[in-house]
């Protein structure tokens, strides 16, 4: 188990920088209570070439080649159950110096065999509206047992597992995880991306020390 036992020492280093990379200071059009405007541009940019992208944001896909992509939102399996508004293409789209964080974290790791593999990147506005819209008809449970089989879906605004402003809108947030390359096996890390329950909790106390740490 050689390579578990290093991975885990190498997480302790790379989680300096993903921390890093949650403290990035907001951008100058995201210095107010409200994220920044940007779902028109940057929805468009997932269709159309990089020249229509907003200067500041880029293709993580461009900066970190090795990185895994599944973009939960733009398909069928995410707790709504149909892709989202907004997302037009599974592509994580960041501001460059979130991206750049990604790409020293993906460095880091890559010589001990592991990689980066996003969940979501950038979350249009839009987005957000469709989620607290899905949150208000009770009859659309279809994937509770999937995501949320231990919670009331009215209860998942409220207990924090679905926020009605999101970070993701100003594009310096990601969901992640590490893979073992090259077969794209997740690091077990206690539950699957976007599980709404305690098990998820960092502090579980149901989970192994790997999983907590």
């Amino acid at each position: 188990m050689r390579v578990a036992t290093t991975g885990w020492r190498l997480l302790g280093a790379a989680s300096n920088i993903l921390l890093g990379l949650t403290m990035l200071p907001p951008t100058a059009d995201a210095q107010t209570t409200k994220p920044p405007v940007l779902h028109d541009a940057v929805t468009k940019a997932l269709r159309d070439p990089a020249s229509s992208r907003p200067e500041n944001f880029v293709n993580l896909a461009d900066l970190v080649p090795g990185a895994v992509m599944e973009i939960r939102y733009a398909g069928y399996f995410n707790f709504v159950g149909h892709p989202i508004a907004g997302y037009e293409a599974p592509i994580c789209l960041l501001t460059r110096q979130a991206a750049n964080a990604l790409a020293k974290v993906q460095a880091s790791i890559e010589p001990f065999g592991f990689g980066l593999k996003m969940f979501d990147c950038y979350r249009p506005t839009r987005a957000v509206a469709e989620f607290l819209s899905w949150a208000e008809d009770p009859k659309d449970t279809r994937m509770k047992p999937e995501f949320y089989p231990e919670l009331e879906k009215k209860e998942l605004f409220p207990k924090g597992y679905i926020a009605e402003k999101s970070s993701h809108s100003r594009g310096s947030t990601a969901d992640l995880t590490l893979v073992i390359m090259p077969a794209q096996v997740e690091v077990y890390m206690g539950t699957g991306f976007d599980f709404f329950s305690k098990q998820s909790w960092p502090d579980d106390p149901q989970q192994p020390a790997q999983a907590r740490a």
